[in-house]
Order: C-alpha cells, then sequence, then structure tokens
C-alpha cells in the first residue's frame, strides 16, 4: 500500500508540473531571501500603477521605494531586487524579448512561452515586460499581438496574480518602421507603457525630449484608438540630451548639424545627475521653454570650446506631466530610468533627487 501511495503522489506531482502548478514548498526550497514568505507572488488586485524601469542595477537600495508597484528589471537580474520589492509589496518583473523573425512560427511562440512562464517561477517573479522595438510590416502585427495575447494567457494560467505588460514607441500608427496593432496589444495584457520620451528628434534646433503638447497628442490619439485609459502608463524620461550648437540664435535656440548622427557630435545622452552637475557651471543658468513646458540651459564645452545646449526635464517640468496622467485617469506613471537621479550622498544631489521621487505625488494625490 505505501508503494502505491508513493505512485499516487508522484503522479499528482507530475500532472501539477504539466498545467503549471507548482506547489509553493517546492518553488520555496531555493529561496533567495532571508524569509521565504519574500518568495510569494504579490497578489495586489490592479491599482494605480508607478512602473519603475531599473536598467544598472546599483542603487537600487535608495530608490523611494514608497513610490513604487511595478519594478522591471531590464539589465541584470538580481535577486535582491526581488526580495526587496516584495518586502514593500511591489512586483518585479523582466524584459522579454522575441525575435522579429519568429513571429509567424507557433511553435516557436510556445515553446519561448513555456520559458518564460518556467524562468517567472525559478526566479519568483511578478510577470513579465514586452520590450520590443523593432520594425514590423502592418501585414505581419497581427503575429505580434498573438505573441502577447498567449503569453497572457499561459502566465495568468500559471498565475492570476502575474502581470504582463507591453512597451510601446511614443505614438501609434507606423513611426520608425513599427507598424504595431496597440488597440489589439493593450486587449491582449495588462496594460501598456506609453515611452513617451525621445520625441525631439534630429535638428535643425535643439529642442526637448518630451514636448508637453506631443505627449498630450499621443496619449490622446491612443485613446481616441480604442485604448482605455486605465490601460496606459505614462513613461516619462529621467535623462537628457546635450546638444553641439553650430549657432546661439535669438531666444537662445540653438542651431544644430540636422544629420544622421543621433549620439556623439550632434547629441549626447545624459543622466539626470550629469545634467545637474554640468548646470552649475552653464552659462545661461536654468532656463524654461513654455512652449515645450521643459528646462534647457547652455554651457561651454571645455574640450571642444563649443557651446552645448541641454534640454531635459526636472522635478517641475515631470510635475506637468504627472498631473496630466491624473487629470487623464491613466493607469499610471512610469520613468527610465530610476536610477539616472544623484544616489551619491551629495546633500545638493540628496536634495534634488528627492524632489523629482516625490514629484510622483503629482499623481498619486
Amino acid at each position: 500500500m505505501a508503494a502505491q501511495a508513493r505512485c499516487a503522489f508522484l503522479a499528482v506531482l507530475w500532472l501539477c508540473y504539466s498545467v503549471q502548478c507548482v506547489t509553493s514548498w517546492h518553488l520555496k526550497s531555493d529561496c533567495p531571501c532571508s524569509d521565504p514568505s519574500l518568495c510569494d507572488s504579490v497578489t495586489a488586485p490592479p491599482r494605480k500603477e508607478i512602473f519603475a524601469f531599473s536598467y544598472e542595477a546599483i542603487h537600487w537600495a535608495k530608490y523611494d521605494w514608497s513610490k513604487i508597484t511595478t519594478i522591471a528589471m531590464t539589465g541584470e537580474y538580481l535577486p535582491e531586487i526581488m526580495c526587496h520589492a516584495h518586502s514593500v509589496g511591489a512586483r518585479a518583473v523582466v524584459k522579454g524579448i522575441f525575435p522579429a523573425a519568429n513571429l509567424s512560427n507557433a511553435e516557436d511562440r510556445t515553446a519561448w512561452i513555456t520559458q518564460q512562464v518556467a524562468r517567472t517561477h525559478s526566479l519568483y517573479l511578478d510577470g513579465i515586460n514586452f520590450d520590443i522595438e523593432y520594425a514590423l510590416e502592418e501585414k505581419d502585427a497581427h503575429y505580434l499581438v498573438a505573441l502577447v495575447n498567449e503569453t497572457t494567457t499561459a502566465f495568468h494560467k500559471a498565475n492570476p496574480h502575474w502581470q504582463v505588460t507591453f512597451d510601446t514607441f511614443p505614438y501609434p500608427g507606423c513611426p520608425a518602421g513599427r507598424c504595431y496593432d496597440y488597440t489589439s496589444l493593450a486587449s491582449s495584457c495588462d496594460f501598456i507603457v506609453l515611452m513617451e520620451y525621445n520625441m525631439g528628434g534630429l535638428g535643425p534646433i535643439a529642442k526637448s525630449n518630451d514636448p508637453m503638447k506631443l505627449v498630450k497628442v499621443a496619449v490622446e490619439s491612443f485613446i481616441v484608438d480604442g485604448i482605455p485609459a486605465d490601460k496606459l502608463v505614462l513613461a516619462v524620461p529621467w535623462y537628457g540630451y546635450s546638444w553641439t550648437c553650430t549657432h546661439i540664435l535669438q531666444d537662445n535656440i540653438c542651431s544644430v548639424l540636422n544629420d544622421a548622427t543621433r549620439y556623439g557630435g550632434v547629441m549626447t545622452y545624459l543622466y539626470f545627475s550629469q545634467i545637474t552637475d554640468l548646470l552649475k557651471n552653464s552659462t545661461t543658468g536654468r532656463l524654461y521653454n513654455e512652449t515645450f513646458q521643459s528646462p534647457f540651459f547652455n554651457y561651454k564645452d571645455e574640450g571642444t570650446g563649443k557651446i552645448r545646449q541641454v534640454w531635459y526635464d526636472d522635478a517641475f517640468s515631470l510635475s506637468l506631466r504627472y498631473q496630466y496622467a491624473k487629470s487623464q485617469n491613466l493607469r499610471g506613471v512610469g520613468m527610465w530610468n530610476a536610477d539616472c537621479l544623484d544616489y551619491s550622498g551629495d546633500d545638493e544631489g540628496t536634495r534634488l533627487t528627492k524632489e523629482m521621487w516625490d514629484a510622483i505625488d503629482r499623481f498619486k494625490a
């Protein structure tokens, strides 16, 4: 009888594995957290989201975790981040990328999804964040929808509390050759994250990374296309760009070379912490453009002797975007990325970092 009972138990266990309902005692056997309960999935129901992208996984312990509901690890996975996120009731997810060439292959999609479910279980995560930014013809858009829909179905079957999200280009339609069916994608996942940055493009003048008018047009275009506001999370930049000016025109307009060089000579990507250091030695001090509703300043490049102009966002300009997201009753707000601030402990840097995190309260209030 004992042997029969053992065989019956093993049969049930194998069946459980086959439908991906791994038992909690098995999952927690190698839990990396000091408290095994921290390996439990976050079970919070749908809520207002503060979606933080973590890229470098260096400063995570200094984030303002009282604000965060989801932490998306886009670089290295660290179990410490997962454990801490769970300790404050925040979901921890990682990036999901599927090769464009395999989208039309249903078997490849199924195999990949099975791997992602297993990875999410094994790492004690709470879901997956699709970061797919490749060009796609309109005739193939339904394959991407199928991938996201199949992933969401599998994830919710494995754990109804898991979360599947999708990052979008700032605009609907076919920007940069990305002809995605965003309305169907939004229906196929828990919510989509609007990457409302890199909107300034190249020349002929330096400009804001996220002009407020364009942000509004973008958000409202998604809504007009039939995506409910509670499916939209507005992600803003915690970085900016430094532009090399060929001439400084009237009203501090910086004329730049209108060529195909995105980074380097024409545009240089800068973290907010780097920007605030440059601002200390600027030739203009902080200026503000009412049209773009973004700050900027000029400084002299000591290496080349040329004038450069920096466009960025600070707590004031971001608070306007957070307030707008609230006024539209969006699902949430987020940022690329949480590591851009000054976590060095410097008094001024600490003050500015606190202001950046506190600005999020304009959405939550």
